[in-house]
């Protein structure tokens, strides 16, 4: 995995000072910040004021290995991009197991730009919303790996436990169907959080 720097351009257009296209997700509407045609795939974390729903848009995406990824935490702050994975707060497995785990912790950047080289399926979660189902998948080349396996399978070598707002979210995290539309779409009229959000 390799984090990559970003241009002062970059930094302009991703934070919505270079143009008036720079917006957040506010009141129930779904405003996207300005994609130039050179800008690589990304993902944005953001959250729905009307109702608390915090998600990753979009939930899946495709990349040839090797192909940079941009990810936006927004303004909201206190979300992060966190790879399944043991390593980070005992997850269980969800990424090549060649691979490097990644966690962009509460990040102070406007974007973080980086690249997966190991082909399969990566998982990932925010840290502080994982219990609201705020997670996301990447397929790099073709799907394979651990995160082609049931979510919950670590539970039997003693991993965090998955929680419902998670398996809610992967019901749409099927990774044929991120590879042949190349992106999928947070679902915001579909996912209206459940109360109590607690599971």
């Amino acid at each position: 995995m390799k984090i990559i720097s970003l241009t002062r351009r970059q930094f302009l257009v991703a934070g919505g000072l270079a143009t008036a296209g720079g917006q957040t997700l506010f009141g129930g509407q779904n405003l996207q910040p300005e994609t130039l045609a050179d800008d690589p795939p990304a993902i944005r974390s953001l959250r729905r004021l009307s109702d608390s729903l915090f998600c990753f848009d979009p939930v899946g995406l495709f990349v040839e290995p090797g192909e940079t990824i941009r990810y936006l935490p927004g303004r909201m702050g206190f979300t992060t991009l966190t790879a399944y994975h043991p390593g980070n707060d005992n997850h269980e497995l969800r990424i090549p197991e060649a691979a490097e785990p990644f966690d962009f912790g509460f990040p102070e950047q406007v974007f973080f730009d980086w690249v997966l080289e190991v082909e399969g399926t990566y998982d990932f979660f925010s840290k502080h919303q994982e219990v609201l189902g705020m997670v996301g998948r990447i397929v790099v080349g073709r799907p394979g790996g651990p995160g082609e396996k049931p979510w919950g399978y670590g539970g039997r070598d003693g991993r965090n436990p998955i929680y419902k707002g998670v398996l809610k979210t992967a019901e749409i995290l099927d990774s044929r169907e991120i590879v042949q539309k190349k992106r999928i779409p947070f679902p915001f009229d579909d996912m209206i959080p459940p109360y109590p959000i607690w599971d």
